[in-house]
């Protein structure tokens, strides 16, 4: 179906104008991060990171405004409504400083992710409790090769008198000493299991606390723990015995998809620093003060110089690609989560790793700036920095590659998904969805049918003239033919990926193709969300520019390139369209991503 048959949906109970407003209202709990005087701004914060520590005021505001009941289900009385929702309003915390996110939310998100998913009923009220009381989560991780120091060593587990004993150690825990419950890895005859402790019910004579944070750790509450044959109850067994490897797999999805909603923050900071330099140095940046009660205007004129008005148009681009995938992500959580395990972790894998390639542009234009260990634009360097920390890097790369990689065989064979129609509710931001199924999201499954759905729009001509009715048509139709090129590629390849070596994972094309599989799901995100945004009701302020084919253009645009797939120019026409909306929300002071909402600064 076209797009210009499609016919103005309905919204059922449409929250996006709420959300909206709820990420301003956490953004301005914060402060204008750029005002000088404000103890949370950037300055601050970045002379904090200096000492490798965090500002304890931005985590007492942190904690006032209740930031972990967004993703404590409200049956146990949080205020999750949709782990997308959740991600968006953590992005003003990590707009600021990611160590602040880290500590604040990315450990107890990694551990309640695990008791939602597979905890009893007990184990996942005392989370929720400590979680809503205040308190904070630690996590364990097993052992790792050729990881980073939060995979190194662990714990030992084995049954005794009714419980188990744990022994062995951990060098870095991170949140150990802020922790009210820590979920720990343990190695068994059996495999690993998982342990849900009481960091105050731990008996003293069996544990011992480790030395201090490691250098270029600080300030995450980060800490070595050692158990010495320490008893622990039979309740504190999460998921069964010998099943902790499967049972933090089923977690895995909620945790990609929702991180790396978050980290679009960080994005956000990275474009607006640039934005404010280029001001700045053309001699137009009278609007991008950084006194009390400044806005954070763009300032940028029509004859900014070619080279940065493509460079902060295509970062701009690339964190509506990022929101569009995540958006997907974090709904296929809700709506098809036991389709979901391919599309999240291609979330957490591109993400980060689009950002940071579009953070490494910006600071071309940073020049010598970029280099600074003060002022705004060491903010680019810290996020960059962040970013693969929070990421896991590479580990975390590989982790999610090859999570996708034994799907792609089954996807590629899977006839019904080119005629698969994907919910389209997994395309409307803020829109409500069910509560999370702990039961269906540990079926693991990879059917995201969505390449289908790009397929189809490909074949059907709605990426041409007729589907976008916009004089645009026909750049659409130009990359809908390199789409087509690319899927038949992708699509081939890996129906017989693994044929060899008899595992797609030993393949030497697997981790290529699976990340060529990634950028077609962002593509098809995006087209999702520009096709939802267009179908609904004319006075939805929130769709109207999502509804504007330019953004979509330069998004399938930028992912081609990326696949290497050679296209044309960008007309300066959808170039200039994409720039007034950015230049609009940064004079207006409104976020990048898809909600655009209202920041403090």
């Amino acid at each position: 179906m076209l797009l210009s048959e499609v016919r103005p949906r309905q919204p059922a109970v449409d929250q996006w104008a709420a959300v909206r407003r709820r990420i301003t209202a956490v953004d301005q709990a914060f402060g204008d991060p750029w005002d000088e005087n404000n103890p949370l701004g950037f300055s601050e914060i970045l002379s904090a990171d200096e000492r490798e520590s965090c500002l304890p005021a931005a985590l007492e505001t942190y904690d006032a405004q209740l930031l972990n009941a967004e993703f404590v289900p409200a049956a146990l009385g949080g205020r999750l409504v949709g782990m997308d929702t959740a991600g968006a309003l953590l992005r003003p915390v990590f707009r600021r400083d990611a160590r602040l996110g880290a500590i604040g939310c990315i450990s107890s998100l990694l551990a309640a992710s695990v008791v939602w998913a597979a905890g009893s009923e007990a184990q996942r009220r005392r989370t929720a409790d400590a979680l809503l009381g205040g308190g904070r989560l630690a996590i364990a991780c097993h052992q790792l090769e050729h990881a980073n120091i939060f995979f190194q060593e662990e714990f030992r587990a084995r049954p005794a008198g009714g419980g188990y004993l744990l022994s062995g150690r951990k060098p870095a825990i991170n949140n150990l000493d802020r922790a009210e419950l820590i979920l720990a890895f343990a190695s068994g005859p059996d495999g690993h299991s998982l342990f849900l402790l009481d960091r105050e019910r731990l008996p003293g004579p069996w544990m011992k606390r480790l030395g201090g944070a490691p250098t270029g750790w600080g300030g995450m509450g980060l800490g070595g723990l050692e158990l010495l044959e320490c008893p622990v109850p039979a309740s504190a067994l999460v998921g069964g015995w010998g099943r902790g490897v499967e049972v933090g797999a089923s977690a895995y999805p909620l945790m990609n998809a929702t991180i790396a909603a978050m980290l679009i923050g960080l994005g956000d900071t990275a474009l607006r620093v640039t934005l404010r330099f280029a001001a700045e140095r053309s001699g137009s940046g009278s609007d991008c003060g950084s006194g009390p009660g400044s806005r954070s205007g763009s300032g940028l004129a029509r004859s900014t110089p070619a080279q940065v008005r493509t460079a902060v148009n295509g970062a701009f681009v690339d964190l509506l690609i990022a929101d569009c995938l995540t958006l997907t992500a974090t709904r296929s959580l809700h709506l098809v989560p036991e389709q979901c395990d391919v599309l999240t972790a291609a979330a957490k894998y591109l993400v980060p790793k689009v950002l940071s390639e579009s953070m490494h542009h910006l600071s071309t234009i940073l020049g010598d700036g970029f280099h600074t260990t003060a002022g705004p634009s060491a903010l680019v360097r810290k996020h960059l920095r962040d970013i693969d920390t929070i990421s896991f890097g590479h580990v975390g790369s590989a982790v999610c590659q090859t999570a996708i990689v034994p799907f792609l065989p089954l996807l590629a064979r899977d006839s019904d998904a080119r005629s698969a129609q994907p919910e389209p509710a997994l395309f409307r931001p803020g829109t409500t969805v069910p509560a999370l199924d702990p039961d269906r999201l540990a079926q693991f499954g990879g059917g995201d049918r969505l390449w289908g759905y790009l397929s189809r729009a490909v074949e059907s001509g709605e990426l041409g003239p007729a589907g976008t009715a916009d004089e645009l048509g026909d750049e659409f139709a130009v990359r809908a033919t390199a789409f087509a090129a690319e899927l038949a590629d992708v699509m081939e390849t890996a129906t017989d990926l693994g044929f060899d070596t008899g595992d797609p994972v030993d393949d030497p094309r697997a981790i290529p193709l699976s990340e060529r599989y990634t950028l077609l799901l962002a593509a098809a995100s995006c087209l999702g969300v520009w096709r939802e945004a267009a179908a609904a009701p004319a006075d939805d302020p929130g769709a109207a520019f999502l509804a504007d084919p330019a953004w979509l253009l330069l998004a399938l645009d930028r992912l081609l390139r990326r696949l290497g797939r050679p296209v044309p120019a960008v007309p300066a026409e959808a170039m200039a369209r994409v720039h007034d909306e950015l230049r609009r929300r940064a004079d207006g002071a409104r976020a990048f991503d898809l909600y655009a909402a209202e920041l403090a600064g």
